[in-house]
């Protein structure tokens, strides 16, 4: 797997468990108000027993602790991931989008010594029972190949253009 495609999976992962540990914040805290609730209503003077369709206190407590458990438990992950996500290069915004896009494309398995096993075969399936997908995954196969292909041409171009147009051999040296 490539860097680009490891900082964008940890990226991703990274946001979706950053939007859990906030729902599970709201949830432990909406557990705290209602344990308060039922706290509060409860008097040291006179001991009041919860009627039977009321809460439970001791449930409600063991669900908060529950909460804060997986709560912790997310947000330690979410830091490790961006622990890991902090030195990684930023992936261009066109990458993350066309690995997102293609994620599912992928093949389902690996084959042996690090290749995609059967990925020709799963082309030809796709190819047969897809076909309009597997168009679009060709042109913009295609269309990436051009736009990198441009790319490498705009830089010799540059690089050929410096050389021309430098005035001593020291000018023309590309640092």
């Amino acid at each position: 797997m490539n860097t680009k495609t490891t900082t964008g999976t940890f990226a991703a992962l990274a946001a979706i468990l950053g939007v859990t540990v906030v729902v599970l914040a709201v949830q432990a805290n909406t557990l705290r108000s209602r344990l308060r609730e039922v706290t509060e209503l409860k008097s040291p003077e006179a001991p009041v027993r919860p009627k039977s369709n009321g809460p439970d206190v001791a449930a409600l407590r063991r669900q908060l602790d529950e909460q804060q458990a997986a709560y912790i438990q997310l947000e330690d992950q979410y830091r490790e991931l961006q622990r890991k996500t902090e030195g990684a290069p930023e992936m261009p915004k066109a990458v993350v989008a066309t690995s997102a896009a293609t994620t599912t494309n992928n093949p389902p398995e690996r084959g042996g010594r690090g290749g995609w096993g059967g990925g020709a075969a799963w082309m030809e399936k796709l190819k047969k029972e897809d076909p309009e997908r597997y168009k679009q995954m060709m042109a913009d196969r295609e269309q990436r190949k051009k736009q990198t292909d441009d790319w490498f041409q705009n830089q010799a171009d540059t690089l050929a253009q410096r050389v021309q147009s430098a005035a001593s051999p020291d000018e023309a040296t590309v640092a």
